[in-house]
């Protein structure tokens, strides 16, 4: 099997694409999560909401605080690649951001890629 060579512009192409892509997911996740869930409800359901989409691990609620603006989110029993951190991190950043409808914050204060025994993500908004 010959695998095509890539130039600097087909390189561009494919993130373009790939770009374009996940635009298209996140506009549609963002009207999803937009009308059928509260701030609330996000944080009562998500670990629910995390086993129903397939997703590898267990997600925890850690410490929260709707009215200080801050919560804890922990993703236990997941040991794959250290890309996944930035997924994760994304992930909840713009899930966060879409229920609240505000800038957040998002830093991983643990990972199991250092030596914890989880990872952690410290969301403020």
């Amino acid at each position: 099997m010959k695998f095509p060579e890539y130039t600097a512009k087909n390189i561009k192409e494919v993130f373009e694409d790939l770009k374009t892509r996940e635009n298209g997911l996140s506009l549609a996740f963002n009207i999803l999560l937009r009308f059928f869930v509260s701030p609330e409800k996000f944080v009562n359901q998500a670990s629910k909401f995390w086993k129903e989409a397939g997703a590898i691990g267990d997600l925890k609620i850690g410490k929260y605080d709707l009215k200080k603006k801050y919560l804890f989110l922990r993703v236990e029993n997941f040991h794959l690649h250290p890309l996944y951190c930035q997924i994760f991190k994304g992930y909840f950043l713009s899930s966060t951001q879409i229920i609240f409808k505000t800038k957040v914050s998002c830093e991983e204060t643990k990972c199991t890629f250092r030596g914890d025994k989880y990872h952690e993500f410290s969301l403020k908004w």
